[in-house]
């Protein structure tokens, strides 16, 4: 069992489709809609993020499809903001690295540009976000492989 916010998972009943879809297990973000209905994303080699869906608290997944967000099998995170509504950050480029931006959607499918954070020569890649108390978003990521690179976001658009 593995937990994320206070929702224990079994993380053996992550889809069986993953290791065809995705290059790496590791770079996969879950989405909590609600105790029991979960979205897991993942990197995969097909040029984009990839999804599926519990509805059983992770228990049982639907095929892992294809979703319409480009990326060039790089690291992915999303969380889910203090409004209800879930922030991805991403590689939005086939082909290589050196964008990174934010999304936000309010039900996981249907996602919206909502800030890049990088667009310049480069690599920019595996982030990881969280939500603090006071509501700023902290957005950590590799900058040029060269260093971790901090960014704090205040209320992005709705």
């Amino acid at each position: 069992m593995g937990c994320l916010a206070g929702l224990c998972l079994p993380l053996l009943s992550l889809p069986r489709q993953m290791n065809t879809w995705t290059d790496s297990g590791s770079a996969r973000t879950i989405l909590v809609h609600s105790p029991t209905r979960l979205q897991i994303l993942c990197r995969s080699q097909q040029g984009v993020v990839t999804e599926a869906w519990s509805e059983d608290a992770g228990m049982t997944w639907s095929r892992m499809t294809a979703t319409a967000l480009p990326n060039p099998n790089a690291g992915i995170d999303a969380v889910r903001l203090t409004d209800g509504r879930f922030l991805l950050a991403y590689n939005p480029i086939r082909e290589d690295r050196r964008r990174l931006d934010l999304a936000v959607s309010s039900d996981g499918r249907s996602w919206m540009a909502a800030a890049t954070l990088e667009d310049s020569p480069g690599e920019y890649s595996y982030p990881a976000m969280i939500q603090a108390r006071d509501g700023l978003v902290h957005v950590t990521y590799t900058w040029k492989r060269e260093r971790i690179k901090h960014v704090v976001l205040g209320r992005l658009p709705d």
